[in-house]
């Protein structure tokens, strides 16, 4: 029987409660040995979070965030990890990404529908980044 538990980040502008964000929010899930994590939306420092959490062995989890394609994706994923991780060199931000990241979903909404635009498969770190392969419709 397999059990889910949905958490929430809050801001409170009047400061009558602590705010909670989505890094406390993945620190907490971690507590609770977690088979797989599912973030809604990855846009700032918890990026850093969710992959390290990842290489840890959370297999089949998923996040999502806002790019135009796969490579914008993983682009905007390393400067969300920057904020979280200044101190990390691009290189050792990528190979975290290479080790945990398998694939890229990308999106696209037409006429009020969101339909599956592609599916990339990250294949290698190469010197100017992540090299990846779109898997055909057959696929998916």
């Amino acid at each position: 029987n397999r059990a889910s538990i949905s958490l929430l980040t809050r801001q409170d502008p009047s400061q009558t409660v602590q705010d909670v964000s989505m890094d406390d929010l993945l620190k907490r899930a971690l507590r609770l040995r977690p088979d797989r994590l599912i973030i809604g939306e990855i846009r700032g420092a918890e990026a850093r979070s969710l992959l390290m959490a990842l290489s840890t062995g959370h297999d089949g989890s998923f996040g999502s965030l806002h790019a135009k394609s796969a490579i914008e994706a993983m682009l905007r994923l390393e400067m969300l990890i920057q904020m979280g991780a200044p101190q990390w060199s691009l290189l050792s931000i990528r190979k975290l990404i290479a080790m945990t990241v398998q694939n890229v979903i990308v999106l696209e909404k037409t006429r009020g529908q969101r339909k599956i635009k592609g599916i990339y498969e990250i294949n290698s770190l190469e010197e100017s980044g992540l090299t990846f392969t779109q898997l055909d419709e057959e696929s998916f």
